[in-house]
């Protein structure tokens, strides 16, 4: 009887060590699916597969949707996230997440950029043309689909309640053509991924406006507001440092192996930029969200 309570206890222990480490072995990768669940997976997959491959660690990965990042940390679902850098500041101090990497946006830069369109035939053709006007936007938590425009309007002496119409998307994609198809007057969302939306779907650029237009250092495309740091790679709090140098080490090397990059469909990772300037414009504009009934999901519409 004796004998037969040490096997139970000892076949106990070894499977209770043997799932510890295979949880030890494995990395919840938390990514924003800014353009839909299927798209942030095929993005990021090769990624994923990449950093299990020179780690050792069995990535998994998790697309989420703007408001389910934030569960992700508060039910300890993740364990690494790239998200919008307006998630990284705001979960800096409450959740004690650490930057570890920023996104490269092309070979030359680590930055992004906003824009506003509006339908080629729209008479919204200056920044002043918006208020009052039904406007898309893809979260109040993206940096480049919201808070930069915002930011710009209000350096025009423009305040985002004055734009008072404003629906949000959660989907960039549907931002585009909600105004290409006349449902929205106008929209904000991350000058890149309207570039790449006209590509991939082959919609035609000269079908748009685009709000105060400007060519920034390092872009190939057209922005309507300055540069920010692209989207950081960010740990959650007391993640294993020597995993964490593992991650950044294998980040790093896509920036300088064009093989890599083909890959993975990145041009890399650089090491984390300071994300002070969006907390300055966060700051700046707390509290200025718009106050109109209208603010709601264009997935209800």
């Amino acid at each position: 009887m004796k004998i037969r309570h040490l096997i139970f206890l000892f076949l106990f222990v070894l499977l209770t060590v043997t799932n510890l480490n295979a949880d030890q072995k494995e990395i919840n990768f938390v990514v924003l699916a800014n353009r839909g669940h299927k798209q942030a997976y095929d993005r990021w997959k090769p990624l994923a597969d990449y950093l299990q491959e020179k780690t050792g660690y069995k990535f998994n990965l998790i697309p989420f949707d703007f408001n389910q990042i934030e569960d992700s940390l508060r039910k300890d679902q993740a364990d690494i996230i790239v998200s919008t850098s307006v998630y990284f500041v705001k979960f800096q101090d409450k959740y004690k997440v650490k930057s570890i990497a920023t996104l490269k946006n092309s070979d030359s830069s680590s930055y992004f950029c906003g824009v506003i369109i509006s339908k080629k035939d729209s008479n919204i053709k200056k920044l002043e043309d918006l208020k009052g006007k039904k406007i898309a936007a893809v979260s109040y938590d993206s940096t480049c689909g919201y808070l930069v425009q915002s930011a710009l309007l209000k350096q025009h002496n423009i305040d985002v309640n004055e734009v008072a119409n404003i629906w949000v998307a959660e989907n960039e994609d549907n931002i585009v053509y909600a105004v290409y198809n006349g449902a929205f007057q106008a929209g904000f969302l991350n000058a890149g991924i309207f570039n790449d939306i006209a590509l991939e779907k082959k919609l035609n650029l000269d079908s748009f406006n685009i709000i105060n237009a400007r060519r920034n250092q390092g872009l190939d495309y057209i922005c309507s507001t300055d540069t920010w740091p692209h989207w950081p790679l960010y740990v959650k709090k007391d993640f294993d440092p020597q995993k964490q140098k593992m991650i950044q080490d294998a980040l790093f090397n896509i920036a300088n192996d064009v093989s890599l990059q083909e890959k993975t469909g990145l041009y890399g990772f650089v090491p984390p930029l300071d994300y002070s300037v969006v907390k300055k414009a966060m700051d700046l504009m707390s509290g200025i969200e718009p106050a109109s009934e209208e603010q709601k999901s264009l997935k209800k519409k």
